[in-house]
C-alpha cells in the first residue's frame, strides 16, 4: 500500500496550489513502452483519449518514436487510489474522475479484443471492484459460476438484439398496473367527485420547423369527473384516448399558423406524437419515459393518476415522438452490437456424436455409517495472552439447529501457534446422517483460571462476550470461522483446508459458535487467525449426497414422489394426485444437482426412492390423521406469531400430523421446517417428497422460507417458485430483504440468485435498486466476491445499463469529494464560524461551477428513483448542512416547470441502511393501509446508500420542521415549545378556506398514521427537528437512528418517556383550534370506546366499515386504533422482514431479542379486544405525559438557539 497523502484533494482540485502552473493544467510523468519518459503539462479535465493525442505529438520528437507503432494498438495504465494497477480502456473519461494516486501515466501495448476489454473495464470500474480481481480467484466455484452467468448474460443479450422496438418497451420500461379499481376519489369538501386537470408537455423543437426554438411548451387540457379505472389488458383503464386526441388538436391549434406540425386523429400512427401512457396490449400504443421528475414515473404507472387526485395535485403528461423512442432503442441495440455477435436466425449444424465419457463411481453418502471427525492440524496467529490456555470449540449445524453436542479440543499453550495434543474432533453424528447444508463451525477461545482486570485495551473487547462455564474459569472468544460440509457440487469435502478467522463476534452465540456467521474466510490474511484443518477420507470413492431423483431413468422420475404421495396421502384423489405430481417433479428435475449428470452411485439411491421405500415399509398405512383434541391443538399451535418456540412434543405433533398441515394449514409450512430432525436422513428425505406437492404459498408468506433457519436448498428453491407470483410493484417492495438474503446463501450459483438476475434483467427499475443494493456492500469482506459476481452477471445481462448506472456512480464521486473538501475546509477554518462558512461556501460553489463537475452532476437518472431525470443542477441555491458530518444539500432545476426545483441530500459518513430499512417498512404500512381503504397520507420519501457510510435521501419540498416553525413564532426559544398554536397558524399562512380544510385533514390522517407507526417500530429521538410538515398539512418523520426501542438516555435517564409523540398542539390542530374535546377525554371516549368495541366482534377484517365520529379527535383516535389492528393482522410479514435484516450488520438490528420489540407492540399472541386495550392505554399514555415531551423540544430549541 503506497504512503498516505495528507489531501487528495489538493492534487486534483481546481483551486489547489498544488496542481501545476495553470489552474486548469497538471503536470503528468508518462512512461513509453520504448523506455522513454516524457515529463508534460494536460488539462486536468482532458479525456484519455485527449491525451493520448497530446502525447503522441509530443512523443514525435523523442527518439523511438517509430517503435511505438498506431496510437489506436496502446492504451495508459495507472495505480488508482485503491492502491491497484488499473487498465485505463474507457477512454471517454477525464482525467479528473480518474484520480490516479500520483500523477503517472503508463503506455501499454492493448491486447485483442479491445470490445470486451473495454466492457470488461466499464463494469469493473461501475462495480467498484476490478474484474483483475475475480480472475485472480483460484477458486473452481467462482470460474465456473462466472461461465455459467457469461453464457447466460450472451444468451439474452442475443435475444434482446432479435426484439422489436415494442418488445424492448415492454420488456424494460413494463408499466405498473393497479391490481384493482379503487373507490371513486372525491374532492375531499363536498364529496363530488374530482374533475382532473392534466397538464401535458411537449417540446416544440419535435413538434416545429428547425429555425423554430427549442424551450419546452405546455398546454393545459381539462377533464371533468374523470374516475380512474384498473388498468388491465381487458379495459381501457388508461389516460384517456379522447385526452392524447385533445392534446394533439390543441398542440394544432397552439401552431396553427405553422404547416409543419401534424395533425393526428388518433394514437395508433407510427411516426406521430404520441402522450406517454400505459403500454396497450395491442401494440397500437407506445410509452416513453417522461423526464418531468415526479411525473416521470407516474406516466408509465397506472397509479400516477389516483397519486396525484389524492393529493389534490396536476398530473403531468409529456408528448414524445415515436422516432425519440425509436433512436433510443437503436442506441441500445447498438451498444449491445459492438459487444455481443447477434445470434444467426439459421440454426447451427449439429455437431457430431461426442464420445462417451465413462462414469465415475461414486458413494451415496447415505451408506456411510461412520461417525464424522475432522483433524486439527494447528492454529496461527491466535490473539491470546501468554498465560492463557487455548481451545478450539466445532458445532454441526443445520441453520439455527445444533445437530449433535459440540466437539472440544484439549487445551494448548503457546504465544501465537498452537497444536492440539487430541487433534481428532469426533462427532456424536454418522456421516450418513448430515444434511446437504449442514454447516462446521468453529470458535477458538482462551481459558484462564480467574478474571484478571484488563490492564491494556488490546484484549478489552472481549469481555464483552466472556462465559463463565465453571467456578474459576473464564472462556474468552478470540476468533470464529465457518465452513461447509459439502462442496457447491453436493461432495463430502476431504484434504487439508486453512480457515482464516474473523474476530468480531454478534451479541447472541450458540456455545460460543456463530452458525448465522458468513462461511467465507476472512480475505484479510496477513493478520487474521488461521486455522489448519483436516477433513478425512471414509471411502476410497468420493462421497456424493444424493440427487434428487435418479438421473439416469428421467423418463419415469414421477414414480417415487407418485408411489410416496399414494402411501402417504391415500385419502386424496388419484388423478388430481398423480396430474400434479408429474407437473411438480418435472420443475423438481430442473434443479437436479448438475455433477450428477455424468456419475453414477454405487446404490443408485435417490432421494425420492428414499422417500418412497419408506412409505412402502409403513404399509401404506395413512399418517397423520389424528383427532378432534390433536386437531384443535394443532391450530392453537399454527396460529401462533413466528418468534413463538416449539417444544419437542409439539414438534412431535406437528411431524406426526404433517399431512393435516399440508390440507388445512399449508401456510404453516415454516413451522413443519422446524419440527424435521434433519440428522436423520429418513425424516430428510420425507420432507423433500412432501414439498413437491405442497401447496403454493403466498409471496409474502413465502418470504419467511428465505430466513437463516431454512438452509434446506429444496425449501429455498421452493420459496423462489413462489416469489415467483410477485409483481414487479411488490418485488421492488421486498428487494431489500431479498438482497440480504443473499448472505445466507453458502453456493453462488442458487435459485435467488438467478431469480433476481432474471426479473432485474426484464426490468429496468428492478434492475437499477439491485445494482444499488449490491453496490453500497461491495465493500464488505463477507460478500464482497458474491455481490461483486452478481452484479457482473447483471452488467453482461444489461449492457445499455451500464451507461446510465456510470453516470450516477460518476456523480457521487464528485459529490463524496466536494463533501471532502468542506469537510476539510471547517477544519482548517474552525475558530471562526463565520469565516468558515463564507469560505467553506464559496469553495463550494466554485468547485460546482467546473464544467467537470456541472457535466458529471447534470442529466443523469436519480439514483434515488431511476424515473427522475436530474437535469441541470441550481449551484446558488445548494449549500451544506450544519452537522457533523457535512451533508450537501444539491438542488436541481426542473426543466418543464419554471420556478419548480428538487432537492437531493447527499451524506458522507452516515449509514444510512437503516433509515432505508425503517423507511421501507413505512412504505409498506402505508400499502397494507391503503389495501384496507384507509389512507394516511403517509410521505416515505426516497434514501438509498450507495456506499461505505454514503448515501442519498430525497428532499421533500414545501416542508418545515416542527422545531423551526415553532422558533419562527416567538423570540424566546425555551418559550417556543409551548406555543400551541404556532403550527396552527402557519398552516393558516398557506392555505385558507376549503384548502385549510383538506390541510387539516391531511394533518390529522398522517398524525395518525405516524403515532402508530412510530408506536409499533419502537422509533426514537424524536425531538422536534425530526418532525416535520408539508405546507399541504401532512406531517411525516425523518432522521431514524433508534428504532426497535432504543430510546435515547441520558445520566442513565431515558430522554423520552412517552410511546410516541401526540401533543397539545397536535390535538390542537387536529381540533382546528376548538378547546374543551380533549380536557377530560377518559370520560368522553367511554361511549365511543363501548361503541368500538361492540362493532370490533362484528367487524375483525373489514376495519374500513367503522363509523367515523363528528369529533375531529375522535376521529383521529378511531383513525389510529384502525390503523393498528391493520398492523396487527401482518405482525408475522414484519417480524419476518427484520429476521430477514439479522445479519445486515445494522446496529440496532443485532439479534432476535431486538425483533421481540415487534411482537410486545403489536401484542401478537393476544386477542384483538386485549391488544386494542393495550393500544388505548399506550395512546392515553402519550397524551397524559406529552408535557415530557415538550421540556425534551425546550431543551432541544435552546441548544439549536445557543449553535446559531
Amino acid at each position: 500500500m503506497p504512503p498516505a497523502m495528507t489531501d487528495l484533494l489538493d492534487i486534483w482540485a481546481a483551486h489547489s496550489p498544488l496542481a501545476g502552473h495553470a489552474l486548469d493544467q497538471i503536470t503528468v510523468d508518462f512512461l513509453l513502452p520504448t523506455g522513454i519518459y516524457i515529463q508534460m503539462d494536460v488539462p486536468r479535465e482532458a479525456t484519455i483519449q485527449h491525451i493520448k493525442l497530446l502525447l503522441w505529438k509530443q512523443a514525435q520528437s523523442f527518439p523511438l518514436f517509430p517503435a511505438l507503432g498506431e496510437m489506436e494498438s496502446h492504451m495508459f495504465e495507472c495505480v488508482n487510489q485503491a492502491a491497484v494497477h488499473e487498465e485505463l480502456e474507457d477512454e471517454t473519461r477525464r482525467l479528473c474522475d480518474i484520480r490516479p494516486f500520483l500523477p503517472v501515466l503508463k503506455l501499454v501495448t492493448r491486447n485483442c479484443g479491445r470490445a470486451e476489454r473495454l466492457l470488461d473495464s466499464k463494469i469493473g470500474v461501475l462495480i467498484g471492484k476490478g474484474l483483475h480481481e475475480l480472475d485472480a480467484i483460484n477458486d473452481q466455484e467462482v470460474k465456473d459460476f462466472r461461465a455459467k452467468m457469461f453464457r447466460m448474460s450472451e444468451e439474452r443479450m442475443q435475444r434482446v438484439q432479435m426484439m422489436t422496438c415494442t418488445e424492448w418497451l415492454q420488456a424494460c420500461f413494463s408499466p405498473q398496473l393497479e391490481p384493482a379499481a379503487g373507490p371513486a376519489i372525491s374532492d375531499g369538501v363536498n364529496d363530488r367527485q374530482a374533475d382532473l386537470k392534466v397538464t401535458i408537455h411537449f417540446n416544440q423543437s419535435q413538434f416545429a420547423a428547425p429555425q423554430q426554438s427549442h424551450d419546452w411548451a405546455q398546454l393545459t387540457s381539462h377533464v371533468t369527473a374523470l374516475k380512474i379505472m384498473p388498468f388491465n389488458n381487458k379495459t381501457d383503464g388508461r389516460v384517456p384516448p379522447d385526452l392524447c386526441i385533445s392534446a394533439l388538436i390543441n398542440i394544432t391549434d397552439v401552431h396553427k399558423d405553422r404547416p409543419s406540425v401534424p395533425l393526428h386523429s388518433g394514437l395508433g400512427q407510427s411516426e406521430g406524437a404520441i402522450v406517454l401512457h400505459p403500454h396497450r396490449a395491442d401494440g397500437d400504443g407506445h410509452e416513453k419515459v417522461a423526464d418531468h421528475p415526479r411525473a416521470r414515473e407516474g406516466a408509465m404507472e397506472g397509479s400516477y393518476i389516483r397519486t396525484c387526485i389524492q393529493a389534490k395535485e396536476s398530473p403531468h403528461l409529456t408528448l414524445v415522438p415515436t422516432s425519440t423512442v425509436k433512436d433510443m432503442f437503436d442506441k441500445e441495440i447498438s451498444a449491445i452490437g459492438a459487444v455481443v455477435s447477434r445470434k444467426s436466425s439459421n440454426p447451427p449444424l449439429p455437431l457430431p456424436p461426442k464420445r462417451r465419457v465413462p462414469t465415475q463411481v461414486q458413494t451415496c453418502v447415505w451408506d456411510v455409517s461412520s461417525p464424522f471427525k475432522i483433524v486439527l492440524v494447528n492454529g496461527s496467529k491466535v490473539n491470546a495472552e501468554e498465560t492463557a490456555k487455548v481451545q478450539v470449540r466445532a458445532g454441526l449445524f443445520h441453520g439455527t439447529e445444533l445437530l449433535c453436542k459440540p466437539a472440544v479440543s484439549s487445551e494448548s499453550s503457546g504465544r501465537s501457534d498452537h497444536t492440539w495434543k487430541d487433534s481428532t474432533l469426533e462427532f456424536d453424528l454418522s456421516v450418513c446422517d448430515l444434511p446437504r447444508m449442514t454447516r462446521l463451525c468453529f470458535a477458538i477461545y482462551a481459558v484462564m483460571d480467574k478474571v484478571k482486570k484488563q490492564k491494556s485495551t488490546k484484549n478489552a473487547h472481549i469481555n464483552k462476550y466472556q462465559t463463565i462455564r465453571k467456578a474459576g474459569k473464564v472462556h474468552y472468544p478470540i476468533a470464529w470461522v465457518n465452513t461447509m460440509v459439502f462442496d457447491y457440487k453436493g461432495q463430502l469435502k476431504t484434504g487439508d483446508i486453512i480457515l482464516h478467522c474473523w474476530s468480531s463476534f454478534p451479541d447472541e452465540l450458540e456455545e460460543m459458535l456463530n452458525p448465522i456467521g458468513t462461511i467465507q474466510t476472512n480475505p484479510y490474511t496477513e493478520n487474521a487467525t488461521a486455522l489448519h484443518i483436516h477433513f478425512p477420507e471414509y471411502s476410497s470413492h468420493s462421497i456424493i449426497f444424493p440427487p434428487f431423483d435418479k438421473v439416469s431413468d428421467r423418463t419415469q422420475s414421477h414414480i417415487p414422489v407418485y408411489k410416496y404421495e399414494a402411501c402417504m396421502c391415500n385419502t386424496y384423489e388419484q388423478t388430481r394426485l398423480q396430474s400434479h405430481t408429474h407437473k411438480r417433479v418435472n420443475a423438481a428435475m430442473s434443479v437436479t444437482y448438475s455433477s450428477c449428470v455424468h456419475t453414477r452411485l454405487l446404490d443408485e439411491t435417490s432421494i425420492l426412492e428414499k422417500a418412497a421405500e419408506i412409505a412402502r415399509a409403513s404399509d401404506c398405512a395413512p399418517m397423520g390423521r389424528g383427532g378432534k383434541k390433536f386437531h384443535i391443538e394443532l391450530k392453537e399451535i399454527m396460529e401462533r406469531d413466528a418468534l413463538s418456540q416449539l417444544c419437542e412434543n409439539e414438534k412431535d405433533l406437528i411431524w406426526t400430523l404433517r399431512y393435516d398441515c399440508r390440507e388445512n394449514f399449508p401456510q404453516s409450512l415454516p413451522k413443519l421446517l422446524l419440527s424435521v430432525k434433519w440428522s436423520k436422513h429418513e425424516d430428510m428425505a420425507q420432507l423433500q417428497a412432501l414439498l413437491q406437492i405442497w401447496p403454493k404459498l403466498s409471496p409474502r408468506d413465502a418470504l419467511e422460507l428465505l430466513d437463516f433457519n431454512y438452509p434446506d436448498q429444496y425449501v429455498r428453491e421452493y420459496a423462489v417458485g413462489c416469489l415467483r407470483d410477485m409483481s414487479n410493484e411488490e418485488l421492488s417492495q421486498y428487494l431489500l430483504q431479498l438482497v440480504q438474503v443473499l448472505r445466507y446463501e453458502p453456493y453462488y450459483d442458487c435459485a435467488l440468485t438467478h431469480f433476481l438476475l432474471e426479473r432485474a434483467q426484464r426490468n429496468r427499475k428492478i434492475g437499477h435498486f439491485l445494482f444499488w443494493h449490491l453496490r453500497s456492500e461491495i465493500h464488505m469482506p463477507a460478500v464482497s466476491v458474491q455481490f461483486a459476481l452478481i452484479l457482473e452477471a447483471y452488467c453482461r445481462g444489461s449492457i445499455p445499463h451500464i451507461e446510465v448506472l456510470k453516470k450516477q456512480v460518476e456523480a457521487l464521486s464528485k459529490l463524496k469529494s466536494v463533501n471532502e473538501l468542506i469537510k476539510l475546509g471547517t477544519i482548517k477554518n474552525a475558530r471562526s464560524k463565520t469565516k468558515e462558512a463564507m469560505l467553506t461556501k464559496e469553495a463550494m460553489m466554485t468547485c460546482l461551477r467546473q464544467s467537470g463537475y456541472s457535466e458529471t452532476l447534470s442529466d443523469l437518472h436519480s439514483p434515488l428513483n431511476p424515473n427522475v431525470l436530474l437535469s441541470g443542477i441550481n449551484v446558488e441555491k445548494c449549500r451544506y448542512m450544519d452537522s457533523k458530518m457535512k451533508p450537501l444539500w444539491i438542488v436541481y432545476n426542473n426543466k418543464l416547470l419554471g420556478g419548480d426545483t428538487l432537492g437531493i441530500i447527499f451524506k458522507n459518513g452516515d449509514d444510512l441502511r437503516q433509515d432505508m430499512l425503517t423507511l421501507q417498512i413505512l412504505r409498506l404500512m402505508d400499502l397494507l393501509w391503503k389495501e384496507a381503504s384507509l389512507d394516511l397520507r403517509i410521505v416515505p420519501y426516497g434514501c438509498l446508500a450507495t456506499g461505505d457510510r454514503a448515501g442519498l435521501i430525497e428532499v421533500v419540498s414545501s416542508a418545515d420542521t416542527i422545531a423551526n416553525i415553532q422558533l419562527t413564532s416567538s423570540n424566546v426559544a425555551a418559550a417556543a415549545a409551548f406555543n400551541k398554536d404556532a403550527l396552527l397558524n402557519w398552516l393558516k399562512e398557506r392555505n385558507s378556506g376549503d384548502a385549510l380544510d383538506r390541510a387539516i385533514e391531511e394533518f390529522t390522517l398522517s398524525c395518525a398514521g405516524y403515532c402508530v407507526a412510530t408506536y409499533v417500530l419502537g422509533i426514537g429521538d424524536r425531538h422536534s427537528d425530526n418532525i416535520m410538515v408539508r405546507s399541504t398539512g401532512q406531517l411525516f418523520h425523518i432522521d431514524f437512528g433508534h428504532i426497535l426501542g432504543n430510546f435515547k438516555s441520558k445520566f442513565g435517564i431515558k430522554r423520552e418517556r412517552v410511546p410516541f409523540i401526540l401533543t397539545h398542539d397536535f390535538i390542537h390542530v387536529i381540533q382546528q383550534g376548538k378547546t374543551g374535546y380533549t380536557e377530560k377525554f377518559g370520560s368522553l371516549f367511554d361511549p365511543y370506546i363501548a361503541t368500538v368495541d361492540t362493532q370490533l366482534s362484528h367487524l375483525a377484517l373489514h376495519m374500513s366499515e367503522i363509523t367515523v365520529y363528528a369529533c375531529p379527535f375522535c376521529s383521529f383516535r378511531q383513525y389510529c386504533e384502525q390503523a393498528y389492528l391493520i398492523l396487527r393482522k401482518n405482525g408475522n410479514l414484519f417480524i419476518t422482514l427484520f429476521a430477514l435484516m439479522l445479519t445486515a450488520g445494522l446496529p440496532e438490528l443485532t439479534s432476535v431479542k431486538d425483533i421481540q420489540y415487534l411482537k410486545d407492540s403489536l401484542a401478537l399472541g393476544k386477542t384483538d379486544e386485549e391488544a386494542l386495550k393495550q393500544f388505548r392505554q399506550k395512546f392515553d399514555e402519550a397524551l397524559r405525559e406529552s408535557w415530557t415531551t415538550k421540556v425534551n423540544w425546550m431543551a432541544h430549541n435552546v441548544a439549536k438557539d445557543n449553535r446559531s
